[in-house]
């Protein structure tokens, strides 16, 4: 699938497709506050163009998660994991909401988050960076 901003180029890590509609969303890792982009299904098998369908209160997202049962998002940053409760709203609304930060440790260049497949708990990992090593961490639901 081919795509296209309608404002220019953007530096993007993290993406999210909704299970239902299979709309593709797209949070931009360099914007100061990260851009929120839709590409809405059905895809063509021409030039897709995103919309820009909001904007988060921070930066630097290396990357996103959505729950197995879709009603939860992880948006993570180098330093912070930000969680989103969807309460039957779509991922765009559900990521216009205030944020709660989960506690984890903090990883050399954190760069993924995954929930586990049961949905019990979620994934991180890091990218090396200048670390000898990196760990995958899970983080076990209380």
């Amino acid at each position: 699938m081919r795509f296209q901003y309608p404002d220019g180029s953007h530096n993007a890590e993290a993406i999210l497709v909704d299970p239902a509609s299979k709309d593709i969303y797209i949070i931009t890792k360099s914007d100061s506050p990260a851009f929120i982009y839709k590409i809405a299904s059905p895809y063509t098998g021409k030039l897709n163009t995103a919309t820009k369908v909001g904007q988060l209160t921070y930066d630097v997202v290396t990357g996103a998660a959505l729950s197995p049962d879709a009603k939860e998002i992880i948006v993570r940053t180098y330093s912070t994991l930000y969680h989103y409760n969807c309460n039957g709203r779509s991922i765009e609304a559900a990521l216009q909401t205030a944020p709660t930060s989960l506690p984890y440790t903090i990883e050399p260049q954190g760069e993924a988050v995954a929930f586990s497949a049961d949905n019990g708990g979620f994934f991180t990992l890091s990218e090396r960076g200048f670390a000898s090593y990196v760990n995958l961490y899970f983080y076990k639901r209380k």
